[in-house]
This record gives structure tokens, sequence and C-alpha cells, in this order.
């Protein structure tokens, strides 16, 4: 199984023959039978959801990891704008590096300009804690200046206040999966190179409110 897996990492288990299934999602040209979340859908109806609360200036911050779900979460995020067709409306798409500090000078050069966004999509739990805190730090209030929607959920984000609105998947139906999978390609050695997509639902918290 492999997790976090990098282009190169899976094209050296294809060129060997190797039988995988990748948790996560396969990079261009590997045809093995993979198991993720739908970044893509996900994205798509986070930007739906913020347009639909007045939010006309919105912003993905994402990292530049080159992994497939991120890919597809800059895709959906911009589809959601399209589909909406609100002609005022702007999407940012806002990468960084994954540390600190490009995160917080991401930010700062966000809010310099009258022009900043009144909602962010954050990709990965870590990463909503540092723009929280920066943001809270800097006297912007959640969510009367800035919403914010984490593309992401892990149990920490349970704990921090206020309550962070997110995206939460079923983790007993995705081990439930992936098992099956395992154990199918364990016993027969053969699993179609199938990309299955788990639904994610949002969560509402009290970081998304409607535009004043």
């Amino acid at each position: 199984v492999l997790h976090r897996s990098t282009a190169e990492v899976q094209r050296w288990f294809f060129s060997r023959g190797l039988r995988a299934i990748v948790m996560g999602s396969c990079h261009e040209g590997i045809p093995f039978p993979s198991l993720d979340i739908h970044f893509r859908a996900v994205c798509r109806h986070a930007a739906g959801v913020s347009l639909s609360m007045g939010h006309r200036r919105i912003a993905l911050m994402i990292a530049q990891s080159g992994w497939v779900g991120d890919v597809a979460s800059e895709q959906g995020f911009l589809e959601g704008f399209q589909a909406a067709r609100h002609p005022d409306a702007v999407p940012l798409i806002v990468h960084h590096d994954r540390t600190m500090k490009w995160i917080r000078s991401a930010l700062t050069n966000l809010f310099r300009s009258k022009l900043h966004p009144s909602g962010l999509l954050v990709s990965h739990p870590e990463h909503v804690l540092t723009v929280m805190s920066h943001l809270m730090s800097a006297g912007i209030r959640l969510p009367k200046d800035i919403s914010i929607i984490s593309r992401d959920d892990e149990s920490f984000l349970a704990h921090v206040t206020p309550s962070i609105a997110r995206y939460r998947f079923n983790r007993n139906v995705y081990a439930s999966r992936l098992s099956r999978m395992v154990v199918q390609l364990a016993r027969t050695g053969v699993l179609s190179p199938r990309q299955t997509r788990v639904m994610a639902q949002l969560q509402k918290g009290d970081t998304l409110a409607a535009r004043a």
C-alpha cells in the first residue's frame, strides 16, 4: 500500500511489475488501483457554498506539493466559480511551501490590499492552525472579517475555538474499502485499476459566516 507516494515512487513500483494499491491518487500513466478523497468535488462545493453566502473574493491556500489530490483541489475550486456564474466573483489560488514562514508571508501579502479576500479555503489541517493563529494575532476577526473552511479534517481540529468549518469523511468506510482492496489483491493477485473516490461532507463551524 503506497501512502502519500510521489510520482517517482509509483513509477518505481510500476516499472518493476510490482503490485500495489495507492492510498491517495495515482499520478499520470500509473494504472494502479487507488482510494482517495474526492478533493475536486470538495473544493468545488466549498467555492459554491462561500459564493452562496455572499463572498466574492475567495482564496484557496494550498501547498505546492505536486500531489494529485492538491491539483484536483485547484481544478474543483475554479469549477465552483464557473458553475456559480457570478461575474464579480474573483478566485485566488495562493501557493506555499508548507512552512510557517511562507504561509505567514502569503497572508501578509493578501491582507495588504484593500481588496483582500473575505473567505479562505485552506488545505491540510496543520496549515489551518497556522492561518487561524496568524490572522487572530493580526487582529483579524473570525468570521466577521474573514471566513475559513478547512478542506481536510483531523481529530485535533475539534478542540479549536472558534469551531472550524471543515470537510469530514467516514473513516470507517474508507478503512473498510481499503481493507477489501488489500485482501482481494493478496488473495487473487488481481485488482482492477479503478480510481475510487470517497465523498466528504461539510461540517459547519463558527469560522464560516455569510458576508456582511
